[in-house]
């Protein structure tokens, strides 16, 4: 760099314009591949809410630390399983979220049956997908006699 009373030369400005584009161009990459990491693996983590017994009983079940970590087992389960189903069944790219039954995947044999870990009724619930940028967003949710994931039916 030759600073005399003439200032940068032509040359010295291009060299650092240079730098400072493939600067900012890593960035940007290395931005857009840190988010799409994210994306792909934000787990699903329900907060847990319970039904009531009964209609006129309001009173919540109380569900020990043991029951939650199995119920929210099982929605991991289905999550795993949901993506099993959809890499074995080339599932296409769509801007709109789409819906598995348990009862598919269970069908199928993704996924054993799913049980309330109380009374041992059988649990309803489904999976959401949304295929972006070739990268599966899922969320699943199951409902119980005595458990509801947060946000089931929303």
């Amino acid at each position: 760099m030759k600073l005399d009373d003439r200032g940068w030369g032509y040359r010295d400005m291009i060299i650092y314009s240079s730098i400072i584009i493939i600067s900012l161009l890593i960035v940007v990459f290395f931005s857009h591949l840190m988010y799409t990491n994210l994306e792909k693996n934000v787990s699903n983590t329900p907060s847990y809410v319970t039904k009531t017994e009964g209609e006129k009983d309001k009173e919540t079940v109380s569900l020990t630390k043991e029951q939650e970590a199995y119920y929210h087992n099982k929605e991991l389960e289905i999550k795993q399983a949901t993506y099993v189903y959809l890499e074995k069944n080339n599932y296409q790219e769509t801007s709109t979220i789409r819906k598995i039954d348990l009862d598919i995947l269970e069908g199928f044999g993704y996924v054993n049956k799913v049980t309330d870990i109380l009374d041992g009724s059988a649990c309803k619930g489904y999976a959401t997908i949304l295929v972006k940028n070739s990268l599966y967003t899922v969320e699943s949710y199951i409902t119980c006699s005595h458990y509801v994931t947060d946000g089931y039916g929303d």
